[in-house]
């Protein structure tokens, strides 16, 4: 916490990056099924003691969300579609063999964990605290069958933008052969087996030089589907936002389903449907696409400026920030921070 210390009595807020730092105090209970959810305590006590042969090291039993709060210069801070996330989470749980959470208690218990470090949401722009739930299988055993006992535990973490202090493009290398997720499988809910088998191919990309996979479909590996941690969005001359429809293997992202929602009210004309690279490539190459862009609760609005396919690069807006990406990234960065109204009862603020 010292250096965390020192970055926020300097608020040199750029240095936070995502991710790197925690603030002392955690939340963890535990669950069994003759004692339900039990035990749960605030402290400052970041490490674990599991068993070695418990459900999540053998049978991937795991399973985790992401949220975060900002600092509201009215007083106090915002949560942002909090209830959202936390049902969620129990869609996670459900798919993969585990107990709830009420959504009330949940939001309690991050409420009070939040207010008690609340001195570490930066109070700047585009910084925000993030919030980590996390549910594992904690039994031990080597059945391969759902967990009987349980860990929830929640970790925050001060952060700054995902790619960097300010709004920049991003590059995106698309995957041709492996594969992130299949229908029937758990593409749709946050698991971290989703992502695992995401890092060998995100490695190659890094040292290729480019931010970020974007992943095709399972069967005809035409079809696009996310990045390996963000929803993807195609912007027409004519208004048109295009993004993929929801098919059971792309996670229905809360940032993607705000965006959606903010868009129309700004006027542009969403759709939801299949998108076939081919035609997204010859769309951006007749510059029918004027702007593309990631979005997810860690990068918010990401710009794309280039993809790589098949050895060929596409260039979209020249590598840079277009209009409509930075009117949208505003709009969103002034909702949840409470600079603007909202009428959707996304925001919830605590003083």
């Amino acid at each position: 916490m010292n250096y965390l210390n020192e970055i926020f009595a300097k608020e040199e807020f750029h240095k936070l990056g995502f991710g790197k730092y925690f603030c002392d105090s955690v939340f963890v209970q535990y669950y069994s099924p003759d004692k339900g959810w039990h035990n749960g305590n605030i402290s400052n006590k970041r490490h674990l003691s599991v068993d070695l042969a418990s459900q999540v090291l053998h049978s991937g039993s795991d399973i985790f969300e992401g949220l975060k709060a900002f600092h509201n210069p009215n007083g106090g801070f915002n949560f942002f579609r909090i209830k959202d996330n936390l049902n969620r989470f129990n869609l996670s749980a459900e798919r993969m063999g585990m107990p709830k959470i009420d959504v009330t208690t949940h939001k309690l218990i991050i409420e009070k964990l939040v207010n008690k470090e609340a001195s570490y949401i930066p109070n700047k722009i585009g910084c925000s605290m993030y919030i980590r739930p996390v549910m594992f299988g904690s039994e031990p055993t080597l059945q391969v069958r759902a967990s009987r006992e349980f860990i929830h535990f929640v970790l925050l973490s001060p952060v700054g933008p995902y790619f960097g202090n300010e709004l920049n493009c991003i590059s995106i290398y698309v995957e041709q052969e492996n594969i992130r997720a299949a229908h029937g499988g758990t593409g749709n809910v946050k698991t971290t087996a989703n992502y695992a088998q995401s890092i060998q191919t995100s490695e190659k990309v890094f040292k290729l030089g480019f931010d970020q996979v974007l992943w095709l479909d399972a069967i005809h590996k035409k079809y696009i589907e996310e990045l390996s941690g963000m929803n993807i969005m195609f912007l027409y001359k004519d208004k048109t936002l295009r993004t993929p429809s929801l098919s059971g293997t792309i996670l229905p992202g809360i940032t993607r389903d705000t965006i959606i929602t903010l868009s129309k009210s700004l006027g542009y004309n969403v759709i939801e449907d299949q998108l076939d690279i081919n035609q997204i490539l010859h769309d951006i190459n007749s510059n029918k696409i004027i702007e593309a862009f990631a979005v997810g609760t860690g990068a918010v609005v990401a710009p794309i400026g280039k993809l790589l396919y098949k050895e060929n690069e596409y260039i979209i807006n020249n590598q840079k920030v277009g209009e409509n990406a930075q009117l949208i990234f505003n709009q969103l960065i002034n909702l949840q921070h409470g600079i603007v109204e909202e009428d959707n009862g996304w925001l919830t603020n605590i003083k």
